[in-house]
């Protein structure tokens, strides 16, 4: 998936594909990345799980996330059904 893809729907499609374990954290995505030749900072990898992941806040990120634990992240429905 390309980069301009948005690093959210990149997550997903990794998951779904296998790429990343369908329970993941930081580093997961950050190996898959670098694998793919993708690179961000890794505050942004952070941002991207925390608001999306969260019901409360960041209203105008997709919840395509769910926090199971600190820092340990699935998929939401929301990511198997629209990501």
């Amino acid at each position: 998936m390309r980069q301009d893809s948005g690093l959210a729907k990149i997550i997903v499609s990794a998951v779904k594909s296998g790429q990343i374990p369908p329970e993941f954290r930081v580093r997961d995505i950050m190996n898959y990345c670098d694998r793919n030749g993708l690179h961000y900072k890794e505050s942004y990898y952070r941002v991207i799980l925390a608001n999306g992941s969260a019901e409360t806040h960041s209203l105008s990120y997709k919840k395509y996330f769910k926090r199971l634990e600190k820092g340990l992240y699935e998929l939401s429905k929301k990511g198997i059904l629209e990501g």
